[in-house]
């Protein structure tokens, strides 16, 4: 770090240099030049006698006005509009002060007294040439050179705003020349025939496939922060059909801007970008003083949301972070990971069902904040072991709770939920459903803060269905969707996990906070998006196949019951469940301890009746499942 701050500083200080000096000679030249114009390329003895004290007194002033005007901090290659403003401002504003010098304050000065007043005119526009080319030279030859420069990939740049000027130019800066701009596309009609940078904008999004054949392009490149799913799934598509294979997509803008990203970041296009949802605000201040200095513990802290909550919370600056896991292999690798940055991570291998290693964990370590992320989370899966989503949603939830009241120290619970646990048709729904009402209940009577926090599914989740349309698309199909109608809600993972943070930070106790998912998106269409990314055409070159609904799958799954409805929050991406039930802590006690028995026992037929007595709304839609299992 130190080794690259001299070599920065050492690189600063020859720029500078090397301004003042050529600005040196461009103002004597500037000079000498404006007497040789003057007088027709000669000039009298009387003005060679003085022209030292001429040149002294404008080297005097303007490199004085350049310096108070930045000059000297320009970037040689990257000179702006706003560069070349101050320059002229700077060689004005010398040359004003020069001329008031010479005319109105000379009087003793006899030798500036008869001073050509053309030569003043003169010497200002030489010296703005000679000044302002200096500074443009390198921007030129660079753009020169990038023009000549057309062996890197072809690229049909769509966007041409503020995104796809600001690409072209990182393209420009680039010295090794992977990118070459061919053409904007734009659909903005004000901007068709325009030339930016160099680059003419040709048509709009409908011309891609055209422009594709005619330019020979190899790279089709989305430069359109704004814009909506739908549109960049058309674009993606209308590139594919032209057989483009390298569909690649620019940083945010904000992030360009900034310089936080660079050339080297543009990527290949996502399932996420053509999913893209309105971004998300969070209160940093507010989490921040949630989470900083304090011991906190995320359980299930191997799993995609555990995983992503540890990292989040690590930025936060938390005193230290207690990871549980029952992996050994993805808690290696996550302390591994964070704890390159983050040193004070303590692992700690175990099962949240063993009620008395968390007893010990929680009283050694005293944790402050606790997120509780380990669940199970398949829905068919669970329809076959109702006994181990029992074990681990009901029994593990209420032994990782209670030791938490216990312990004293601990100031908020936070248990992330599901939308599953909405009018449960499934095992799954049914059991976080009653973890729903252990920390509700705990909330009643304990000094500890208990809220739970709802969402749907998240993109690149280890359940999701996402990578296993991958797979199947990977493999040549068929594609398997389990009915045409199916529809889910969808986050991206980082945005769940610091939603979930900020529930956290404003929660008051016995909430259950609801995320705002958006709109729901159906898998058919999911899966079509998948193909056409892929580089394929849905039912032509990988078929799709319905195979019929799974055990305690719904066509829809709701947020909310129909019962509770949506308080708002002081965040607009996060409500509160208007919970209608109330709980009776004393007969949900005894209805749990009967339900952990039975799972004990492995009697499902009795476990899924006494799901049904905890939770009036679960409707299991497979019977026949757990008869026969």
């Amino acid at each position: 770090m130190i080794q690259h701050i001299k070599s920065l500083t050492k690189s600063i200080n020859k720029r500078k240099l090397l301004f003042l000096s050529c600005d040196i000679i461009a103002i004597i030249t500037s000079l000498y030049l404006a007497f040789f114009l003057r007088f027709d390329m000669g000039i009298s003895s009387y003005y060679l006698k003085n022209i030292w004290i001429f040149t002294l007194t404008f080297l005097i002033v303007k490199l004085s006005v350049f310096y108070f005007f930045g000059l000297y901090h320009i970037s040689w290659a990257y000179v702006s509009l706003c560069d070349m403003l101050a320059i002229v401002k700077a060689v004005t504003l010398s040359t004003v002060l020069l001329g008031t010098s010479i005319f109105f304050l000379g009087k003793n000065l006899v030798d500036f007294l008869i001073f050509p007043r053309s030569v003043i005119a003169i010497d200002y526009l030489l010296t703005l040439i000679f000044i302002g080319g200096i500074r443009t030279a390198k921007r030129c030859y660079l753009q020169i050179n990038f023009k000549e420069h057309t062996d890197g990939e072809r690229v049909l740049i769509v966007g041409a705003g503020d995104s796809g000027d600001r690409i072209v130019r990182e393209m420009e800066k680039d010295k090794r020349g992977r990118y070459y701009p061919v053409a904007f596309v734009d659909d903005d009609p004000a901007m068709h025939k325009v030339t930016i940078r160099g680059v003419r904008v040709l048509g709009t999004r409908k011309d891609i496939p055209k422009l594709v054949q005619k330019l020979q392009v190899d790279t089709v490149l989305l430069a359109i922060p704004s814009a909506s799913s739908k549109v960049m799934q058309e674009i993606v598509v209308l590139a594919q059909k032209a057989g483009v294979k390298n569909i690649r997509i620019i940083p945010k803008l904000c992030d360009l801007i900034s310089g936080r990203i660079k050339i080297n970041d543009i990527r290949e296009i996502e399932l996420d970008d053509l999913l893209r949802r309105t971004p998300i605000t969070i209160d940093t201040v507010s989490i921040n003083e949630c989470l900083k200095g304090k011991r906190v513990v995320v359980t299930g802290a191997g799993g995609s949301i555990g995983s992503e909550l540890v990292r989040e919370i690590a930025t936060f600056q938390p005193a230290e972070i207690l990871l549980i896991e029952i992996d050994e292999t993805e808690l290696f690798y996550l302390t591994n990971e964070v704890g390159e940055k983050f040193p004070n991570i303590q692992p700690v291998l175990g099962d949240i069902t063993d009620v008395g290693k968390m007893k010990r964990i929680f009283a050694s370590f005293k944790p402050q904040i606790i997120f509780h992320a380990a669940a199970y989370k398949h829905v068919p899966m669970m329809e076959y072991h109702p006994d181990e989503a029992v074990k681990v949603n009901v029994l593990g939830t209420k032994i990782v709770a209670e030791a938490a009241a216990a312990c004293g120290s601990v100031e908020k619970f936070v248990m992330i939920s599901t939308d599953k646990a909405v009018n449960p048709s499934s095992v799954l729904g049914a059991t976080k459903r009653i973890a729903e009402y252990i920390i509700r209940g705990l909330n009643t009577n304990s000094e500890t803060t208990f809220i739970a926090v709802r969402f749907g599914n998240v993109l690149g989740s280890r359940g999701s269905v996402i990578p296993v349309f991958q797979r199947q698309i990977k493999r040549g199909g068929p594609v398997t969707i389990t009915h045409p109608d199916m529809q889910r809600y969808f986050m991206t993972i980082p945005e769940a996990t610091l939603l979930v943070l900020q529930a956290a930070a404003i929660g008051n106790g016995g909430e259950v906070y609801v995320l705002d998912m958006g709109e729901p998106v159906k898998i058919l269409d999911l899966a079509e998006t998948l193909i056409h990314l892929s580089g394929f055409e849905p039912n032509r070159d990988i078929p799709i196949v319905f195979t019929g609904m799974r055990p305690g799958e719904k066509l829809f799954e709701e947020i909310l019951t129909a019962e509770e409805g949506m308080l708002a929050t002081k965040h607009a991406n996060i409500f509160i469940a208007n919970l209608s039930e109330s709980i009776n802590t004393q007969e949900l006690e005894e209805k749990i301890n009967r339900l952990i028995k039975l799972s004990a026992n492995g009697d499902k037929e009795r476990i899924i009746d006494a799901l049904l007595d905890i939770v009036p709304a679960y409707s299991p839609n497979n019977n026949d499942i757990h008869k026969k299992n």
